[in-house]
């Protein structure tokens, strides 16, 4: 994928490190917030008006590993959730692909 392109997917094909998979704290990507409560006001606007901020990802192994937007991708797929048993069309989200090492990759966390 093309770091300067802008890709718009399911939210349910993210991964978020931790939540997602069986890594801990001793992963780069792991970030303690993913055991936060879900913010029902970041869900329901991202119902009414889509996710607004890009989340930033990296390829690993085929798969979109979240760096940035873990909690936006977390309340994606909620309203998503929520939008297809509804009856409605669930939203995608905006993603840019960041290439680099891990170093790198913690610069765009932070």
């Amino acid at each position: 994928m093309d770091p300067q392109s802008l890709y718009y997917v399911d939210p349910h094909q993210l991964v978020i490190i931790g939540l997602d998979t069986q890594d801990g704290p001793e992963h780069p990507l792991y970030d303690d917030r993913i055991n936060l409560p879900v913010d029902e006001a970041m869900v329901r606007s991202i119902q009414a008006y889509g996710v607004q901020d890009t989340i930033i990802c990296r390829e690993e192994a085929g798969d979109l590993v979240v760096i940035s937007g873990r909690q936006r991708a977390r309340c994606a797929r909620e309203a998503a959730q929520r939008q297809a048993q509804s009856g409605e069309i669930a939203g995608k989200v905006p993603v840019r692909i960041s290439h680099g090492d891990d170093t790198r990759v913690m610069g765009v966390m932070v």
